[in-house]
């Protein structure tokens, strides 16, 4: 009888943490309507009233009410399950095999990227190998539906979100505010990353079939520490030179080319990689992984 009495308690209690936890889950959605979502078209509505010949520009990519938006509606955080790869024992990739940029990217194991277009997160991935190997972690972005849903079921341990990258800064109007949840937005590349909570970038890789020089001209390089990009220039109007010329503007040096892509280094990286003493190197390695273990916590992405 006493046994039986306990199993009723117990019950009792499952049933009722069960319930807590889901009216906490529908009050926390029904705050972000309040105090996120429902703020932020009425303060769109209200810039179209005001500028109706530009169809209502959304604040610029900094906008906190905007960069909380994608955070809690758009953003998928990384995932808990196991890996789930069409060939898992496939170990190379684009860039592993590029011995010159590798070996920047093998200084910093643990690192953060972001990618776009991802694809599938696996096919052609240029940061896979990356996370599986050598523990990164960052932002996968994808525009195409079927192959988001895809990089969905990987595994992957990255932010990832269903979105195109804006190739200006103010293209954000009312008609589009309503569809940011069908995966149909266009967003600025710092927008999505700030919304990641990523304090800097290590590895940013730009595969976006002719855009990648005007979505580079989006991203504000004062603002956040971008060491090393790549980018696909084969359909770049004014090709390898253009891009070239624009990231040696910013400090960018070109270390290799290799089938359309071409690989830049911050140069103060290049320098401080090349004159550190062993001190040196430590010091900052260990700051990198108290910065990367913080973004990792507050991500809550698995630790191998």
């Amino acid at each position: 009888m006493r046994e039986h009495l306990y199993e009723v308690f117990a019950a009792i209690i499952i049933f009722a943490i069960t319930n807590i936890f889901i009216q906490g889950e529908k009050y926390i959605g029904l705050k972000m309507q309040q105090k996120v979502i429902k703020p932020l078209v009425i303060q769109t509505k209200d810039i179209v009233s005001n500028n109706p010949m530009t169809l209502g520009d959304l604040p610029p990519q900094n906008d906190l009410q905007l960069i909380s938006y994608v955070r809690h509606v758009l953003l998928k955080r990384p995932s808990r399950r196991p890996y789930d790869l069409r060939r898992p024992d496939n170990l190379t990739s684009d860039i592993a095999d590029n011995k010159k940029l590798n070996a920047y990217l093998k200084k910093m194991a643990g690192g953060m990227f972001v990618e776009a277009y991802a694809g599938d997160g696996e096919t052609r991935s240029s940061t896979l190998y990356l996370e599986r190997h050598d523990n990164w972690s960052g932002l996968l972005v994808e525009p195409d539906p079927a192959l988001y849903t895809s990089l969905l079921g990987k595994g992957r341990r990255s932010f990832s979100v269903n979105a195109n990258l804006s190739l200006s800064l103010m293209n954000f109007t009312l008609g589009r505010i309503n569809s940011l949840r069908e995966g149909n937005a266009t967003l600025p590349l710092h927008t999505l990353v700030r919304a990641t909570g990523m304090p800097e970038v290590d590895f940013l890789c730009l595969h976006t079939g002719g855009t990648e020089l005007q979505i580079l001209k989006t991203f504000p390089w004062i603002d956040m520490t971008v060491r090393i990009v790549n980018v696909n220039y084969e359909k770049v109007p004014g090709g390898l030179s253009a891009v070239k010329s624009f990231l040696g503007d910013h400090g960018f040096n070109l270390i290799n080319t290799e089938n359309h892509g071409a690989s830049f280094v911050r140069g103060d990286f290049v320098t401080s990689q090349t004159n550190a003493t062993p001190q040196q190197t430590h010091a900052l390695k260990n700051s990198s992984i108290i910065v990367k273990k913080r973004f990792i916590h507050l991500a809550g992405i698995p630790i191998k």
